[in-house]
């Protein structure tokens, strides 16, 4: 049974059948979506559960109390049953989960040094994916991967998880009795290094497509790929990579990850519909949902497909989803703070990119909550003259800035959290680390 066809607290299939009928139809106007959060069903190369029994009774959401909106508190569960507006709306103070970590730790615990050997190697193992008969295309599509560009953070999510999580992760030669073809470079199983390669390839689909929409002229500190090459090529380009990732995960043999990430590039064509659309006063929760569609989804639902590659238990499985989508919020967040006071050489990037191309994020929404005069400028998209100047203006002298940075430390810590259904290891403590990283970032 696939995924979204049984939720942990046994929703039954007509009742759900009925839900994601009624989503499809309204989701995107009236902010519902039961997908963003999926249900697991048990995977048939799980040791411990059948694939057609119920799910274990003892499979239950794991639940932490936030302050939920700006104004409200109240407690939700990790995973199948939570509310998704709710949950993204996390503001409280941020606490000391993240204070045992470092974004500068022993290479043993680095996330980077860990997986550096599999990173190395995915760049040009995808451009031989990515190799048509077409050279212009190839060169378009492989543009990234030939270059040493990109942070490759999705990637290295997929790879610490399927470390965390695998039973094996020591070297082959030490389990004589393990396949030689279930495995790779220390117990990393060959389709989670496929599904890294994956989550890369549609990453870099989106970023392509984006850069169209946007009329971006430098990405990653390069020319964009519509700039060197234009438009035209450039989402053709996106859509091959999306083609190639498609026949790449239909090859791993595994019917629940093929939905699971299938789903996510559903979400970013969601997401980046959903952007176009001037947000108004109240669109907090429309902000983050846009950002799980655009961002988080891929890397709740990588991380969710690198555990049910695994084969582990359920509640594993969802700890895996929630660490990819709370560091995936968090990681929107800080982007969205470095578009102001970032770096436009580290980045890569133009500074205000967000504000020029119409585009409103968290520090201009807890702005306009100070400062209500800002809802008529972002009403405008900041079109009018002098607006990129008021509204600029209206942010540093707000607390907008801050309390974007506390929310992403927030999201953080309860990615780090998620953590706490896995065995400990240098893997699991990377994941920390990781999330440090990420919330201390420059590009």
């Amino acid at each position: 049974m696939l995924p979204t066809a049984r939720l942990l607290k046994g929703l039954p299939a007509s009742s759900l059948q009925k839900t994601v009928l009624q989503s499809v139809v309204s989701q995107t106007l009236t902010h519902q979506d039961v997908s963003s959060s999926p249900a697991w069903s048990p995977s048939s190369s799980s040791p411990s559960v059948s694939p057609s029994s119920p799910p274990p009774s003892n499979l239950q959401p794991l639940e932490v109390t936030v302050n939920t909106g700006i104004h409200s508190t109240s407690t939700f569960p990790f995973g199948a049953s939570s509310d998704p507006l709710t949950e993204w709306h996390l503001q409280t103070p941020p606490s000391s989960i993240l204070s045992p970590y470092s974004s500068s730790p022993d290479p043993k615990v680095d996330p980077f040094v860990l997986t550096s050997e599999e990173l190395k190697t995915m760049s040009q193992e995808m451009m031989d994916l990515l190799s048509s008969s077409h050279p212009v295309l190839s060169s378009c599509a492989g543009y990234f991967f030939t270059k040493e560009s990109g942070k490759k953070v999705r990637p290295t999510m997929v790879l610490l998880t399927s470390y965390a999580l695998n039973p094996h992760s020591t070297p082959p030669s030490s389990n004589p009795s393990l396949p030689m073809q279930e495995t790779s470079h220390g117990g990393l199983l060959e389709t989670q290094r496929r599904l890294a390669e994956i989550t890369e390839m549609i990453h870099t689909a989106s970023l392509f497509h984006d850069d169209v929409i946007d009329k971006s002229t430098t990405r990653r500190s390069l020319p964009s790929v519509n700039h060197q090459f234009g438009n035209k090529l450039a989402i053709l380009a996106g859509d091959f990579l999306l083609a190639r990732a498609s026949v790449s995960l239909s090859r791993l043999r595994n019917l629940e990850v093929t939905e699971v990430m299938s789903t996510v590039i559903e979400h970013l064509v969601k997401g980046e519909v959903m952007q176009m659309r001037v947000l108004k006063k109240g669109n907090f929760e429309y902000y983050l949902k846009k950002n799980f569609y655009k961002t988080s989804s891929l890397m709740a639902n990588s991380c969710m497909s690198a555990a049910i590659l695994a084969g582990v238990e359920g509640r594993k499985i969802e700890g895996s989803y929630n660490y990819g989508k709370y560091l995936g919020n968090a990681f929107q967040l800080i982007d969205d703070v470095l578009d102001f006071n970032g770096s436009q050489d580290l980045l890569g990037k133009p500074l205000l990119s967000d504000l020029n191309s119409g585009v409103t994020t968290a520090p201009v929404l807890y702005a306009a909550e100070e400062y209500p005069e800002m809802y008529e400028i972002i009403e405008r998209k900041y079109g009018a003259e002098g607006d990129i100047d008021k509204a600029l203006e209206i942010i540093n002298n707000s607390a907008g800035i801050q309390k974007t940075i506390d929310l992403a430390k927030t999201h953080a810590e309860v990615a780090v959290k998620s953590l706490n259904v896995m065995e400990d290891s240098v893997y699991k403590e990377a994941m920390g680390n990781l999330a440090v990283r990420i919330i201390e970032r420059e590009n």
